[in-house]
């Protein structure tokens, strides 16, 4: 009974021990977290106990669920994606593991899915035999969300959001690699002249083409393509799966030209691209021979003029015209053919030498021909020459030499075939240590002809560049006027003086170059009281200041801080050129306006590159410009009104200096280009010079305006109301055409504008001419009610929306986020599904719908429409296949086609061909095109329906009566279907003058032999009226709405 006793009581200690450690677990947790929940689950029970520290509607009271498991999956709580995790977890406590951890989403209270982290460990009995979990629950939303900021950061590139070069790179190179591989396009991009425009315009501006430009690439490839940024203003892209030369021409086409319709909105003048194409396999198996090959295409694009693509020739001789990989190449087969040349054989009396008369004859020519006479002496040589190019003017010059005998004028006809062949010369000897010439000929050119008209002709001849960096900077030619065999010796000693020569002679040239930079340099800062100083990146301490600058300013010193010592300030200037340092340029130049001294300045400023600098050191120019600006950039010279510069200058002094409340201006002239196309240039001129004078006849003395650029005006005016605005834009519009009415009775001119009001705290006119800008584009959108906008929030809002949704729609074509669905097409005579229309839904990561119109509008005008079309196509072209298999009775089927597909000559042929591939025929799909569509060349678009027509399609023109068809039009076009556009029906009663229009447009098809269907039909008492003027075919809520395809799948089942 004692040992019964003490056995219990063991194991009640056993068990109070086990509860202990339980409650020590759960405090530990309690303590660790504020936002955790605590919770146990009964193994066997299946049951998990939640803590009153879980957040939302279970807050106050403990949640208790039974069947865990199951329950939480019938409440549907989990996210899909992480049901499989969800049963790891679940399986994980059942079985008793000793430590859990999983992470899921689950829906919150607010319909939303959030992360969570499941920690949790299992207790068991006496006996070893899990009974319990005991656990946390995190809410790791946050943790999340900023773990991917952080990999996208580690990712992306900061300022275009596309991959950086090093992730782009290792995908690229992980997508050649797969063994199945597709065969795709390497293209390497390059802003033209970027550096200029982002000197000439500042890095505002710099950035907001560069964003741009890589949305522009970034939306006109496909959704499973790689784009990236290499570095500054260049990208690249692999595009797979597109390798036909014609169809990569056609996409660069519309690539380069939504570049140049993007540079017509922008103040500068042009923004074109030189891109590089390399297509694997054929041109590179690897990411490095491909990389190559597209690099050798786009040095051969920039040379032939830029603005323009070329693709990678294998048959031609890149050896004139290498890129940046294939000089870094060729540099380094240099080194290694270097490295292993034979140095037993160099001649070590015959080197000491030549470096004893280098190091000890005071003229650096005397030494060298000193050499040449011991050299040729020693071999038996003829004649060795130096030849050297002047880096100022490229002539070609012998500045050393020796000969055996005298050689007349020879020199100087070397000099003259040496300049004509320098530049190939120089292109060969970037692969090669030396040349050997026989009889006047190399493995490459002949020159006897030039070698025969010298005195003392040079049978035999070797070559040695004296080469600085990838430039042929001279040639040491060594001749003999007999035949002779060139030994290993010779060439090798040969071979180690020219490298001494060469050394000497660059840091000889590299020393006078430095002497005059040096004494020109000083002499054109000091003419031009050029103030310069040198700063610490970070510290903004003084390390070096200029003899004018301490003239300037006598109380600086090296150690203080720049901005104390210049501008007097406590803080670093709010335009200090640094700034963009930091942000990635090379070099960043800005100005500013000194208020106390009335004048402008730039200052640029760069990194201190040299050897001998410390590193994070920046040297500083500061130009005063006010005069040059005043002088140069003062008045437009067609108009007479203020130029950008100058009312850029003042302009800033205005919002600066005055307290009232402005607004700027962005101005233009609707179709300006069709004035000019239609009644000539000096019309066009006249009608520019009327609207700046009215426009200066009406500002206020403290009001500017100017000229920036074609029919591009801006103006700085006292705050306006926007119908204030409107009225001074129709009254310039009714003048303008009055006045020109009476010589050009058919001329009419609308002016419209944007507005930004600027705030108090604004100081970059730049910056308020965008937002301008844009508000002057929804202007020319509203010209009808008036033609001024002003700028605001929700124009800010819509701008940053349409950018998001750009991103959604690449994201979404990449990951399938798209759908189709049908919305069928009835007989109301026989109640019969006659056909559906395949309409396109877009679907969220919450998986609700996205409409169409926020999406679709935006994707026509950035092209990506495109893709989402031929998505439509295939999709329902499959459907349709796979329903005809399953011997189902398909009606006839509608797809939308976009006006961008048919700019495509080819498309009647590409829809054809996708027809075929899924075995249908052309008289089962219908293609629908909108009416505005027929109103833009209506010529060809009517050639490329006839062909679709021909073909076998059955076309229909979608929303008719939306627009201004004509009888003579109808008549024409090769339609067989015409839609009535669901507006007539937008009312729940038609009134007199739709039922009019609807019945004329009904008996008029039934003359002219069109089917009808009337779209967006609602209600009963439409769908009688129909009935009644002879309409058999309506596509509406009345009957169906759209549904996805496995709804109108059993449809299709359920109406056989």
């Amino acid at each position: 009974m004692e040992i019964e006793d003490r056995k219990q009581l063991e194991q009640r200690i056993a068990e109070l021990e086990r509860q202990l450690k339980n409650e020590r677990q759960k405090q530990q947790w309690a303590l660790e977290g504020e936002d955790s929940g605590l919770w146990e689950y009964d193994i066997k029970a299946k049951r998990l106990t939640q803590s009153s520290k879980l957040e939302g509607k279970w807050k106050d009271t403990n949640l208790v669920v039974e069947n865990y498991r199951e329950q939480m999956k019938e409440w549907n709580l989990i996210h899909p994606e992480d049901e499989q995790v969800f049963e790891a977890y679940c399986d994980s406590m059942d079985r008793g593991d000793p430590h859990i951890m999983y992470e899921m989403r689950i829906l919150r209270d607010n319909g939303r899915f959030g992360w969570i982290r499941q920690e949790g460990n299992t207790i068991c009995d006496e006996k070893g035999v899990p009974v319990k979990v005991i656990g946390k629950v995190l809410d790791v939303t946050g943790e999340k969300r900023d773990n991917k900021r952080l990999e996208r950061e580690v990712t992306r590139d900061m300022l275009t959001g596309l991959y950086n070069y090093d992730v782009a790179r290792k995908m690229i190179e992980k997508k050649l690699q797969d063994p199945a591989k597709e065969a795709g396009a390497l293209f390497l991009m390059d802003l033209d002249d970027f550096a200029e425009q982002n000197a000439a315009y500042g890095t505002v501006f710099g950035d907001s083409v560069l964003e741009m430009a890589a949305n522009i690439v970034y939306t006109s490839f496909k959704a499973k393509d790689i784009v990236g940024r290499i570095d500054g203003d260049e990208f690249l892209v692999y595009a797979s799966g597109i390798c036909n030369r014609k169809d990569i021409e056609k996409l660069l086409n519309k690539l380069m030209i939504r570049l140049s319709r993007f540079a017509e909105e922008r103040e500068g003048n042009r923004c074109s691209i030189s891109i590089g194409v390399a297509v694997s396999p054929e041109d590179g198996g690897s990411y490095e021979k491909l990389y190559h090959s597209a690099d050798l295409a786009l040095y051969r694009a920039k040379k032939e003029g830029k603005s323009k693509y070329c693709f990678f020739d294998r048959e031609e001789d890149y050896n004139t015209s290498l890129g940046e990989t294939g000089r870094k190449l060729a540099h380094k087969k240099k080194d290694q053919a270097l490295a292993g040349q034979d140095y037993l054989n160099i001649n070590k009396d015959l080197f000491d030498f030549a470096f004893k008369c280098i190091n000890t004859e005071e003229n650096f020519y005397h030494a060298i021909e000193k050499i040449f006479e011991e050299v040729c002496l020693y071999f038996g040589m003829d004649r060795s020459i130096l030849l050297e190019r002047d880096k100022g003017s490229d002539d070609i010059f012998v500045t050393a030499g020796w000969s055996r005998e005298d050689d007349g004028n020879d020199r100087a006809m070397m000099e003259q075939t040496s300049k004509v062949n320098w530049y190939v010369m120089e292109q060969y000897y970037r692969h090669v240590e030396y040349n050997i010439l026989q009889d006047g000929r190399d493995r490459h050119e002949d020159y006897e002809k030039d070698i025969t008209q010298m005195k003392r002709v040079p049978i035999s001849a070797i070559q040695f560049p004296i080469m600085d960096g990838s430039k042929m900077a001279g040639v040491l030619t060594f001749e003999s006027w007999t035949k002779r065999k060139w030994g290993v010796a010779e060439i090798a000693t040969l071979s180690s003086i020219t490298k001494m020569i060469t050394s000497y002679l660059l840091q000889k040239q590299t020393k006078a170059e430095l002497e005059m930079e040096y004494i020109v340099g000083k002499k054109a800062m000091d003419v031009q009281k050029l103030i310069y100083y040198v700063v610490g990146e970070e510290d903004h301490q003084i390390k070096f200041l200029s003899h004018y600058a301490r003239e300037c300013y006598p109380m600086a010193r090296s150690g203080q801080l720049c901005y104390k010592a210049f501008m007097n300030r406590e803080t670093p200037c709010p335009a200090c050129p640094i700034q963009g340092l930091k942000e990635g340029a090379g070099q960043n130049t800005v100005e500013y306006y000194d208020e106390e001294e009335d004048n402008w300045y730039t200052l640029n400023a760069s990194h201190m590159n040299e050897t001998r600098v410390k590193k994070h050191e920046v040297i500083i120019c500061r130009s005063n410009i006010t005069a040059f600006l005043e002088r140069v950039k003062g008045e437009d010279q067609l108009t007479g009104v203020m130029s950008y510069e100058k009312f850029k200058l003042e302009a800033t002094r205005m919002l600066r200096r005055n307290h009232e409340e402005y607004g700027l201006a962005f101005l233009g002239i609707q179709d300006f280009s069709r004035i000019n196309d239609e009644y000539g240039y000096e019309v066009g001129d006249q009608v520019l010079r009327t609207f700046a004078a009215e426009m200066s006849a009406r500002r206020a003395d403290d009001e500017l305006v100017c000229r920036i650029k074609g029919d591009d005006f801006a103006a700085l005016i006292k705050r306006r109301s926007a119908e204030q605005m409107r009225k001074n834009m129709q009254l310039f519009s009714e003048l303008l055409t009055k006045r020109f009415r009476e010589r050009f009775p058919g001329i009419s001119i609308n002016c419209f504008c944007g507005v930004y009001n600027v705030p108090d705290e604004e100081e970059y006119i730049s910056k308020c001419l965008d937002k301008a800008m844009k508000a002057r584009k929804l202007a020319l959108n509203k010209i009808y009610e008036g033609g001024a906008y002003m700028y605001s929030k929700e124009v800010e809002m819509e701008d940053k929306e349409r950018s998001d949704m750009s991103r959604i729609i690449k994201d979404s074509l990449e990951k399938g986020m798209f759908r189709v669905f049908f919305q069928p097409k009835v007989d109301i005579v026989t109640g019969k599904i006659r056909g559906a229309e395949a309409l396109v839904r877009l679907v969220d990561k919450e998986g609700k719908l996205i409409s169409p119109g926020r999406f679709v509008p935006l994707a026509e005008e950035n092209g990506q429409i495109l893709e989402i079309d031929n998505f439509v196509y295939k999709e329902t072209f499959r459907l349709m296949q796979k329903w005809q298999q399953e011997g189902k009775q398909v009606p006839l089927i509608s797809v939308n086609v976009s006006r961008l597909h048919l700019l495509q000559d080819e498309l009647p042929q590409y829809i054809k061909s996708l027809s075929d591939e899924y075995g249908l025929k052309p008289g089962q799909i219908e293609l629908e095109i909108t009416e505005s569509v027929f109103f833009h060349d209506t010529e060809r678009l009517v050639a490329i329906i006839k062909q679709m027509r021909d073909l076998g399609f059955v076309i229909s023109m979608d929303d008719f009566g939306a627009g201004f068809s004509t009888l003579s039009l109808m008549k024409s076009l090769p339609v067989d279907v015409i839609k009535l556009d669901g507006g007539f029906f937008l009312k729940s009663e038609l009134d007199d003058k739709n039922k009019a229009v609807i019945a004329a447009i009904l008996h008029l098809a039934e003359n002219l032999g069109f089917e009808v269907i009337a779209e967006g039909v609602e209600k009963k008492e439409q769908v009688d009226f129909i009935r009644g003027q002879g309409g058999r075919l309506v596509q509406g809520y009345y009957y169906y709405k759209p549904m996805p395809a496995d709804e109108f799948e059993k449809l299709l089942t359920e109406k056989k």
